[in-house]
């Protein structure tokens, strides 16, 4: 019986004990009550709420002396009895952990109910907000993995770990190695399974996870093959990973219009359909993509609007990702509205989150928001540190999406600080970055500070001609706002012919969405004649 015990733990139930001895409850209690009342090995523990004895050993060196005195085979055969004596409990409404019976049933060399324990003990680390717990769980159990038998149901449990585990990698660590080696893993595995139950979850994250390390081209062929799931099964949550990534992949590449056109298709359908707790966020991402999609289409007022839907649904989801997504998108469109106070806000919040939970991935993101903040407030030597250093930061975590723009907001605050090499090098490293990823989401900003960089260096004809590829590119983009802001500062300076001047005024009657914003006041200034323009 005292092996039976040591087997159970510390501390063990009575009821647990005689089932996996195949004893009358009353006979083993009778049996520890004599060994408590003569403090022989053990002593009471107390009731449980359904008034069920338990027992503990006096001291944990009594229990690992029995324990491992107890032949390896028998020992074996005990903990196989006590997970299906656990099972049974649980059932009936005991609280049983899924780690204690993996626990015994991976050293009752019974591997595939352990695999199936531990994912389901990795699944409640994730959704507990605790990945560290999962990494140290799926870990277990891959090594655990070769001693199942091979098939179908070895290679699902595969697919469930590695996916837990590439959440909660991605969660602790970024977006790495470790984080797309467990993807991929699953991922490989989906093609003999593509009706696993996860592949929706192992999809949307995976493509998610591809397009912050700036695997574009990766990322748009996971979508693919999500669409072409979806559309043989009609499941929402992969149309959902297919739209996600592929939004995000225009955004990035600078197609808005594709980008709103793809939202604003399937939108009506997600809304409406519940898929699940463990999806939902990426509703909150989509709508915030729109948000930022209609900004650049000029469309303040209706970015504005999915922005507060972005944080509706996260207020309503709970989830700390949720919230760090929506406050990311909103960062993102007052740094092109050029409102320091209010991406210095958002840095805030974003940091604050960070130290609340343990989503790593949005400290870089608040650092250089805030460093972007502090250049525009006065501090553009304190505001360059913090941004490169949540550059680098990123990018040892192996995000490199958006690297371009992070490093415009480098080379402006140098501009603002009066080091045009150093803004000359911020720059020349973010086209690079655009120019290897394809990367176009801010390139007509990176135009934009290339001729401001020349007009300080007093060259006004480098200055006007990259002012504008600004305005081309944004036309390329078929983006009014960044075409607006391109033209605004044409005309605020000397170059600007009367056809740029028309072309500013036809603008501005093309966006009465954007009548509240400083750039159109700029614009409506430099109608009026505030600024001589050159002759065509």
């Amino acid at each position: 019986m005292l092996s039976a015990a040591a087997v159970s733990g510390v501390e063990f139930r009575v009821s647990t004990v005689a089932l996996a001895l195949e004893r009358e409850a009353d006979s083993v209690d009778q049996t520890c009550e004599e060994l408590a009342r003569m403090q022989l090995w053990l002593k009471r523990a107390g009731q449980g709420a359904d008034a069920e004895p338990s027992y503990a050993f006096r001291h944990a060196l009594f229990r690992q002396v029995l324990y491992e005195r107890t032949p390896g085979a028998v020992r074996a055969h005990l903990h196989r009895k006590a997970g299906a004596a656990l099972a049974r409990e649980r059932q009936a409404g005991v609280p049983v952990t899924p780690a204690e019976l993996a626990m015994h049933f991976e050293r009752g060399r019974e591997p595939m109910l352990a695999l199936r324990y531990y994912a389901e003990a990795a699944e409640t680390a994730v959704l507990n907000l605790s990945p560290d717990e999962c990494m140290n769980l799926t870990e277990i159990a891959l090594d655990l993995l070769p001693q199942a038998n091979q098939g179908r149901e070895r290679d699902g449990l595969e697919i469930d770990l590695a996916t837990l585990r590439g959440l909660a990698a991605f969660h602790l660590l970024g977006v790495g190695s470790e984080t797309k080696g467990s993807f991929q893993r699953a991922y490989a595995l989906l093609a003999d399974l593509p009706e696993h139950p996860r592949r929706g979850l192992l999809l949307h994250n995976f493509g998610f996870v591809l397009c912050l390390r700036a695997d574009y081209a990766e990322a748009l062929g996971l979508a693919a093959r999500a669409q072409a799931l979806a559309s043989a099964s009609g499941d929402p949550v992969l149309r959902l990973a297919a739209c996600t990534v592929q939004a995000e992949v225009h955004l990035l590449q600078g197609r808005p219009g594709a980008g709103r056109k793809l939202v604003e298709t399937l939108l009506p359908a997600l809304e409406s359909i519940d898929v699940g707790p463990d999806h939902s966020f990426a509703q909150v991402t989509l709508l915030g993509l729109l948000g930022i999609h209609l900004f650049h289409l000029g469309l303040i007022r209706q970015a504005r609007a999915r922005l507060a839907q972005a944080y509706a649904r996260a207020a309503q989801l709970g989830q700390p990702l949720g919230t760090m997504v929506a406050i990311w998108f909103d960062a993102l469109i007052h740094v092109r509205l050029g409102d320091a106070d209010r991406v210095s806000s958002l840095a805030g919040e974003m940091l604050t989150l960070v130290e609340e939970t343990q989503l790593g991935q949005g400290r870089a993101a608040g650092g250089w928001f805030r460093g972007w903040a502090e250049a525009r407030k006065g501090e553009p030597q304190e505001g360059f540190r913090q941004i490169r250093d949540a550059f680098e930061e990123n990018t040892r975590a192996g995000m490199l999406a958006g690297g371009s723009e992070v490093l415009g907001y480098a080379a402006e605050a140098l501009l603002l600080a009066g080091d045009h090499d150093g803004a000359q090098r911020e720059l020349e490293q973010a086209f690079q970055i655009a120019d290897k990823h394809g990367e176009r989401v801010y390139l007509p900003q990176l135009f934009l500070i290339e001729g401001a960089i020349a007009r300080a260096r007093g060259q006004p004809t480098a200055a006007l001609a990259s002012v504008r590829s600004a305005i081309e590119e944004a036309r390329a983009q078929e983006a009014p706002w960044l075409e607006l802001i391109a033209l605004v500062e044409l005309c605020g300076h000397e170059g600007a012919k009367t056809k740029d001047r028309q072309a500013l005024a036809a603008l501005v009657d093309r966006l009465p969405e954007a009548a509240e914003t400083d750039a159109m006041a700029r614009a409506r200034a430099l109608i009026r004649g505030g600024t001589r323009v050159a002759a065509t």
